[in-house]
């Protein structure tokens, strides 16, 4: 499902952009136990994937893409805002 996230992000580690991340996010699943057909499943993760990404209201340069992707600050955001949207 798409989502949108509006946010804050520091390129240099000391200006902050304002940043706009649209993508897909797929939500986990948790494990499952053995049963008679099975011998379960392992839990699986939530899924994050960055579609486009706007810096200061124009397209991102491959690095800003990049270093927006690659933020595990942002990945938590982005999975923050997904679940509050359900």
């Amino acid at each position: 499902m798409k989502h949108t996230l509006s946010t804050f992000f520091s390129f240099d580690g000391e200006n902050d952009a304002k940043v706009e991340i649209l993508y897909n996010f797929t939500a986990g699943t948790p494990e499952r136990g053995p049963s008679y057909d099975s011998g379960g499943q392992p839990a699986e993760g939530e899924e994050i994937e960055v579609i486009g990404v706007l810096v200061e209201n124009r397209t991102a340069t491959e690095h800003e893409f990049d270093c927006v992707a690659d933020s595990e600050r942002l990945y938590n955001e982005m999975v923050v805002n997904a679940l509050d949207k359900r």
